[in-house]
């Protein structure tokens, strides 16, 4: 603010200063209307003269908004934009760009709250613009970096348990733009409860846990890199018993019991039935059972990929091994 008199003093409503470092009229500090700025003089001889001019404050929106996450994964993901300014009733329109111009036309929006793809990770300024009723514009910039979200996923190398042994976990997990720095294995019964847990910060590590029985348990694996974007992966783990052979041999019937093999599906269609088989063309014994299919009729075309899976076996103390079976 400036005055041909000097030593000029100004006063109002949002109106900071002195004589010596000037005076400033801020109208976000200021009272929302007509405002009065005063102009004083005082001469040498103590004379005081003042001037004032009337202002128009209008409301000008203080922009913020946050963005739905920082990671996003390297082949592109979705961004969903918090607009978090007040007075959003006193905005007429809304103008965003998303530093994003390969994405073409999408690089802009006018709504209130948009999504935007990102075809990949990476540096951003976005800006989001609003112009009141009253014609009042204001303009933010964030300036974000995009980090490269890791993939989690892993495998085990065996589903044979044993006492005492324990079953190895490989990471097959891809870092993204950063290197993933933490693993951390969660093991879980088939129930949820929480068994253990092991960490690593190597993809190259590989983990033993120590189930102790077979059964279906749940492993889930964490991974975080550098960028501190993480992702996390839990699978379903079947470890079946193992048979320990000798020269003796192994045989099974099914007749007392399933002898620990179970059914397995790849589509979740299973028709196996452990039972005296009853189909036509079969003359039933009691208690001579054995597993078969028992299809649904009336399907035509009916397909299922489904089978029984045996126990594992230890053939280590076996010479010459020799498998026979009765279909």
């Amino acid at each position: 603010m400036n005055s041909d008199r000097p030593g000029a003093v100004f006063s109002g409503s949002g109106v900071t200063g002195n004589v010596t470092d000037g005076f400033v009229f801020d109208p976000s500090q200021a009272s929302l209307g007509s405002v009065i700025i005063t102009c004083s003089v005082t001469t040498a001889g103590g004379c005081v003269g003042s001037s004032t001019r009337q202002v128009s404050v209008r409301f000008a929106p203080a922009l913020n908004f946050t963005v739905s996450t920082s990671c996003i994964p390297v082949e592109g993901g979705n961004v969903a934009f918090s607009n978090l300014t007040g007075g959003k009733l006193l905005v007429e329109t809304w103008s965003w760009n998303f530093d994003d111009i390969n994405s073409g036309e999408n690089n802009f929006s006018i709504l209130v709250e948009p999504v935007h793809f990102y075809q990949q990770p990476g540096a951003r300024s976005i800006n989001l613009t609003a112009t009141t009723f009253d014609g009042c514009l204001a303009s933010l910039d964030l300036d974000t970096v995009f980090g490269g979200q890791p993939v989690s996923d892993f495998t085990w190398t065996s589903e044979c348990v044993t006492t005492g042994s324990e079953i190895a976990f490989v990471s097959k997990s891809v870092s993204g733009l950063a290197q993933i720095d933490t693993l951390v294995y969660t093991f879980r019964t088939g129930a949820g409860a929480v068994l253990g847990e092991m960490g690593s910060s190597s993809l190259a590590d590989t983990v033993r846990f120590p189930f102790g029985s077979e059964g279906s348990y749940l492993v889930e694996l964490y991974t975080e890199n550098e960028g501190g974007c993480y992702d996390t992966v839990t699978k379903q783990v079947f470890l079946r018993p193992t048979i320990h052979l000798d020269e003796t041999g192994y045989t099974e019937g099914f007749d007392q019991s399933q002898g620990k093999w179970t059914i397995e599906s790849e589509d979740g269609l299973e028709s196996w039935v452990w039972d005296v088989p009853d189909f036509n063309g079969f003359n039933p014994v009691t208690g001579d059972n054995a597993w078969y299919t028992d299809l649904p009729e009336g399907t035509p075309g009916y397909l299922e990929r489904s089978w029984v899976q045996s126990p594992c076996f230890d053939f280590t103390d076996m010479d010459h091994p020799l498998i026979r079976m009765d279909l």
